[in-house]
């Protein structure tokens, strides 16, 4: 039996506030859909997230990083994308392993 690629939910609890537990959901049922399995990460207030992010990319060997919204990792995409793809829960967006980013490319 094949397993299914693994992927990140990657949620900043300061840009969900209240709406973390939805945001969760949204990134799970994403998952589900896309046929990933999500590895388990939890990023509290310590360190630099998307330094923790990276290295959990790189530990786990996951292929996606799911997002709720693009605030949530928008400043650090090309990071992300130059080791797997960066997957936009709203509005179902992917941006592939590779991306080239413009330097144009604003928000």
């Amino acid at each position: 039996m094949a397993t299914k690629p693994w992927a990140i939910g990657f949620v900043r609890w300061d840009i969900s506030g209240s709406m973390v537990d939805h945001d969760v959901r949204g990134i799970r049922n994403c998952a589900a859909r896309l046929g990933y399995d999500l590895v388990p990460m939890t990023v509290g207030p310590q360190g630099d997230p998307v330094a923790r992010l990276l290295t959990a990319i790189a530990r786990s060997g996951a292929l996606a990083v799911l997002v709720p919204s693009r605030e949530h990792i928008w400043a650090s995409r090309r990071a992300v994308t130059e080791v797997c793809a960066l997957i936009v829960v709203s509005g179902d967006t992917v941006w592939e392993r590779g991306h080239q980013w413009p330097r144009w490319f604003a928000r």
